[in-house]
């Protein structure tokens, strides 16, 4: 509902001829076909990654020992 009444809006308004709003154009239908990424960003997603972990199991061993007593 939001993008046909954005679309109106742009439209009736004629923000792409009077402010330069830009169009997306066609948009494919369908997903993309599965492939494997490249792994050139692993190194921050790693260091993520494993703070998550050792945050989580904390969080476990926490609550756990609190409902032990």
């Amino acid at each position: 509902m939001k993008v046909i009444l954005g679309t109106l809006i742009s439209y009736s308004l004629k923000l792409r001829d009077q402010h330069g709003v830009s169009i997306v154009g066609r948009v494919k239908r369908g997903l993309p076909p599965p492939a494997v990424s490249a792994f050139t960003n692993i190194s921050p997603l790693l260091i993520s990654a494993i703070t998550i972990t050792v945050v989580s199991l904390c969080l476990n061993i926490s609550v756990t020992k609190m409902f032990a007593r």
